[in-house]
């Protein structure tokens, strides 16, 4: 596909389209909506716990379970970049509580470590997953030790052993699932870029269609409109083109104007637009460019085009040429967009008239001609 001219502003208004959604991040949002619903359902292990518990250790642990059905109710935000962070300080202190109020009670410690390590792997963005996952299981032997296992060392280094490996299963799990989703998101992406840029491409010629033509122009009035510059389009037509297709046939007919939207393309400023209107015809959209420059731009693309010599024997030169309008206008004045293309088209018409090979300006409102 042949290189098109794209003006400086997008011809949607639109930025680029984003790199793929960091699957982390989402992850982490999610983790904090979620925290409201993640505390209430440990609310019955910590009335279990007090229940087994005895003296301040479970007055403690009903205090607790009353804050998390209070922040279940009213949920404290935690603001985004510290929701990781928080999770971890979090998941460490839950287990230095439960060894500090109820140090023999490995089953229900067990299943708190469990769930502190199977959210640090799904939810907690990294590094903070792996850091959290090391943090947790580091206080739970540090704490162990620090009060005492007694004869439950075993134990303890099992379950510390069984709840790491899972954590680590878990952040396994997340992450390829985090790969696969970047891989098919970059490629939906791809995919769908690549039909726009279809949707709004000629399929002969390779340049802009007269979708895309009209939608950059819209924006370039639009910005016009903001910094008051001139707008200017010039229409360019093949001279004696159904000659050259009864001569040459339909195939050379295509490779002609294939040939044409080249040379156009490359004559061109980069932040012109150059389209296929339809048929033979070609239209450019200028930003910022007034009259002269209009006629000036026009004139080289003609002597381009004429300095090809490509053979045309039905044309009286003998060598293809075309014809060319032009117009120009400020936002505001007397003419709007599209009578800004009608009027090059009128001038491309006008060179027609006169004997082709040669470039007319359109009709001038009087307003106009006085800012040129």
């Amino acid at each position: 596909m042949r290189h098109v001219r794209r003006p400086a502003l997008d011809p949607d208004g639109r930025t680029a389209a984003p790199a793929p959604a960091d699957a982390s991040v989402a992850l982490a949002v999610v983790a904090g909506r979620l925290t409201p619903l993640l505390g209430s359902a440990s609310i019955p292990i910590y009335l279990v716990a007090a229940i087994l518990a005895h003296g301040a250790g479970r007055w403690m642990l009903l205090g607790v379970a009353l804050l998390l059905g209070l922040a279940t109710l009213t949920p404290i935000r935690v603001p985004e970049r510290r929701e990781a962070p928080f999770a971890v300080f979090l998941s460490v202190a839950t287990v230095v509580l439960w060894i500090v109020l109820v140090p023999g009670q490995i089953v229900l410690l067990t299943a708190v470590l469990a769930v502190s390590m199977v959210y640090q792997g799904l939810m907690v963005p990294r590094p903070y997953a792996e850091i959290g996952i090391g943090a947790v299981a580091m206080a739970y032997l540090g704490s162990e030790w620090a009060f005492g296992v007694g004869g439950q060392a075993w134990q303890v280094a099992g379950v510390a052993a069984t709840d790491t490996a899972m954590g680590v299963l878990m952040l396994g799990i997340r992450i390829n699932t985090e790969r696969k989703v970047n891989e098919r998101t970059g490629a939906l992406a791809a995919a769908n870029e690549k039909l726009e840029r279809l949707s709004r491409t000629d399929p002969l010629t390779g340049l802009a269609n007269r979708r895309w033509l009209e939608d950059v122009l819209i924006q370039t009035w639009q910005h016009a409109e903001i910094t008051g510059g001139p707008v200017s389009a010039i229409m360019v037509d093949i001279d004696f083109f159904k000659q050259y297709n009864d001569r040459f046939g339909h195939l050379g007919g295509d490779g002609c104007l294939r040939k044409l939207a080249a040379v156009l393309a490359a004559g061109a400023r980069s932040t012109d637009l150059v389209a296929r209107y339809g048929g033979e015809e070609f239209a450019v959209v200028l930003p910022d460019t007034d009259l002269v420059t209009a006629r000036q731009i026009a004139e080289r693309l003609r002597e381009t085009v004429a300095g090809l010599e490509e053979k045309h024997p039905t044309s009286p030169t003998g060598y293809l040429t075309v014809s060319v309008g032009f117009a120009s206008a400020f936002p505001g004045g007397e003419t709007d967009r599209r009578n800004l293309v009608q009027r090059a088209d009128e001038g491309l018409y006008l060179a027609k008239r006169n004997g082709r090979n040669q470039v007319a300006a359109g009709p001038t409102p009087t307003r106009e001609a006085v800012r040129v």
